[in-house]
């Protein structure tokens, strides 16, 4: 009997599916399988411009480390335009912009038809173009943005809003929408006043994540935090503004029950590098969130020796106003724990609950190894 190599391939269009599957490592391996494979690897490589990688260790913990080479992926993608129609998630900083000129980084940013994620991290400075040539860019397909320095480019992220899912800003960006436009986030991250003017925009209350950080606007008359509560879908909502624990109350007082809430982050900030030794309100700033499955409440100035003695207190007063919640924080080391025999106990290994956990989705998500 004579044997006959397998000569027939199947339809192109599988192929990309099967190894579109594939992890950067895997893509690099089949590429220098044969000419066909490394057709479609090469695009599949460029496709994804993250700047993390991550892995799961033994104890099934997700573990981030920088990705490796990832500097030569970006540069090729920014110094070679013809590349530009792979890329679907891009992590850049402004600053490995900023030696490009305007044309050059024009004809990028115009080759990116199905960019579907972008991060633009830090400042812009000369001598590159302060704007990073997005006036009048509009990436049709962008779901994620991430975008530090709006004030340099300020219709860049009205021009996507209507159709973002994800979006990121710094802690002073201010929002300007001209004329009537819909936004239907569901996950933001950034400063107060531009969420307060999504919430307006948004009649789908689709918010399931919010963290607000920097200070409220000098010229805003009562700030309330009540238009969140319309948000019936909200799951995670940290606090974050530079603001008193007073202030704090004030913006929850008219504030409706959230329903679904899980986890919950209070920070507040008097301004004073010390603060008198008294114990927060814990009845007001919990009153809104009786579903609350994690807390954390933190005061900048507090004393941690002393908020970690009163912490198995406090614990106890979380734990009648949150029937449910399973771990609660008050400083950086204390972290208090709900066991089905050991009740609530102090435990100093923030691995085993780590405060991070809370921070926002990643706009351009860590690829696997």
């Amino acid at each position: 009997m004579t044997f006959q190599p397998f000569r027939r391939s199947f339809p192109l269009e599988l192929e990309h599916e099967i190894l579109g599957y594939l992890y950067p490592k895997d893509l690099m391996h089949t590429a220098l399988v044969c000419r066909r494979f490394r057709d479609i690897s090469t695009p599949l490589l460029l496709r994804d411009a993250a700047r993390w990688a991550v892995r799961v260790d033994a104890e099934g913990k997700n573990v981030y480390e920088p990705r490796p080479k990832v500097h030569m992926l970006i540069h090729r993608i920014v110094e070679h335009g013809d590349v530009g129609r792979h890329v679907r998630f891009l992590d850049v900083r402004a600053s490995d912009l900023r030696r490009m000129t305007r044309e050059a980084l024009r004809a990028v940013w115009s080759s990116m038809s199905r960019l579907v994620a972008l991060s633009i991290k830090g400042r812009i400075y000369p001598p590159g173009p302060t704007d990073l040539a997005l006036t009048d860019i509009h990436f049709a397909r962008l779901k994620r943005l991430r975008f530090d320095d709006m004030k340099k480019c300020p219709d860049f992220v009205p021009r996507h809003l209507s159709a973002l899912t994800h979006l990121r800003l710094d802690e002073d960006a201010e929002l300007v929408i001209e004329g009537r436009q819909r936004a239907f986030l569901t996950h933001y991250e950034g400063a107060f006043a531009p969420l307060m003017l999504q919430c307006d925009l948004d009649s789908s209350h689709a918010l399931e994540y919010c963290a607000l950080f920097g200070t409220l606007p000098s010229a805003m008359h009562k700030p309330s935090f009540a238009s969140l509560g319309l948000h019936i879908n909200l799951r995670r909502l940290i606090l974050g503004l530079e603001i008193p624990e007073r202030t704090l109350l004030d913006m929850l007082k008219d504030c409706p029950k959230f329903p679904n809430i899980e986890d919950i982050g209070l920070c507040f900030d008097d301004g004073n590098d010390a603060v008198p030794r008294r114990d927060p309100a814990l009845d007001q700033l919990l009153a809104s969130f009786p579903t609350a499955q994690r807390v954390l409440i933190y005061h900048d100035a507090w004393d941690q020796d002393w908020a970690k003695q009163q912490s198995s207190a406090w614990a106890c007063i979380v734990a009648v106003l949150c029937k449910g919640v399973k771990a609660i924080a008050f400083s950086e080391d204390a972290l208090i724990f709900a066991g089905p025999t050991e009740g609530w106990k102090i435990d100093e290994s923030p691995d085993k609950w780590d405060i991070t956990d809370m921070a926002a989705p990643w706009v351009v998500q860590a690829v696997p190894y």
